[in-house]
């Protein structure tokens, strides 16, 4: 598998009034993301609620995802769950969907003691898709799995020939530095915190999965042109944007997930609301959010 460079969405899950998917709307949204510069998509992660979801609607997700995104756009499916027969049955579906490639987060309930734990967990759920690059997910705030990842590197690379890397969505850059630098830079290291796409850019980054790519994906492509161009200073006055952007768009008592749902509908895309144990903001909160990002100029870079 190539490696990925530029900006990779993590899709909001469309679901409609009934809080059922809604599959209409993933072509209009894939077409608009490819649009906007967008290179690839982590389909059914964190940001698409893919653990509220039975493995029937992820399945049904992936496929529509696969098959509605424009050839050029790389489709990799998170398949991570607690129970391992099913991350099993989620990777072997992925493989014979065509996903480029799939995501494996830690599980969070019985949670691995030791990096030798996730390793082998992660080398036995692999296993049946020796032909799939899969990524380990590495979001410790969600899974408790803080272990450093150059150590899991370390531990995978004699042991697991489709290991592809990692989506690193933690603050430690040392740490991501390392694994950038591993063996030639051998792995694929998506930087996950949107927020702070200029630092692991200059740390070394190349590719990145964030949220806030659905919706103000010109703003961060702009990061990334000024930072080629050496326009460091430029680059992080866009960052500094979009700093502005994610705290109006937290403040206002939703949901992240759900806050971000509303920036969805303001660019046309309407994902719906959110499924329990979240909540989808009040008309009150939803006009809040609207306002504050009309109001710093969110029209500006806004994905159209």
């Amino acid at each position: 598998m190539n490696k990925i460079e530029g900006l990779v969405a993590a899709p909001f899950t469309p679901f409609d009034n009934n809080g059922n998917l809604n599959l209409p709307m993933v072509g209009p949204y894939a077409e608009m993301l490819a649009r906007n510069g967008v290179r690839g998509v982590f389909v059914c992660g964190s940001n698409g609620e893919g653990q509220s979801m039975d493995l029937a609607e992820r399945m049904t997700l992936a496929e529509a995802w696969i098959k509605e995104s424009p050839s050029a756009m790389t489709v990799i499916v998170h398949v991570g769950t607690n129970a391992l027969p099913d991350v099993k049955r989620l990777l072997k579906h992925a493989q014979q969907n065509g996903a480029a490639a799939a995501g494996l987060i830690a599980p969070s309930y019985h949670k691995a003691v030791s990096v030798a734990a996730l390793a082998d967990y992660f080398v036995d759920a692999v296993s049946v898709v020796p032909e799939l690059p899969v990524y380990y997910y590495h979001m410790p705030m969600m899974t408790g799995a803080t272990f450093a990842m150059i150590d899991l590197i370390e531990t995978l690379a004699s042991r697991c020939k489709n290991f592809a890397g990692i989506k690193y969505t933690d603050e430690n850059l040392m740490d991501f530095s390392q694994c950038l630098v591993y063996d030639g830079r051998k792995y694929d290291m998506l930087f996950g915190r949107d927020e702070m796409l200029l630092s692991s850019m200059i740390a070394g980054a190349r590719g990145a999965v964030g949220s806030t790519y659905n919706f103000a994906a010109p703003l961060y492509t702009g990061i990334i042109e000024r930072f080629h161009a050496g326009d460091v200073d430029g680059a992080n006055k866009l960052q500094q944007k979009s700093h502005t952007m994610i705290r109006e768009l937290f403040r206002h008592g939703a949901h992240p997930i759900a806050a971000q749902k509303v920036a969805m509908k303001m660019i046309g895309i309407d994902c719906g609301g959110v499924r329990l144990p979240l909540l989808t903001p009040s008309g009150e909160i939803t006009q809040k959010i609207t306002t504050a990002l009309e109001a710093i100029g969110f029209s500006e870079y806004q994905c159209r």
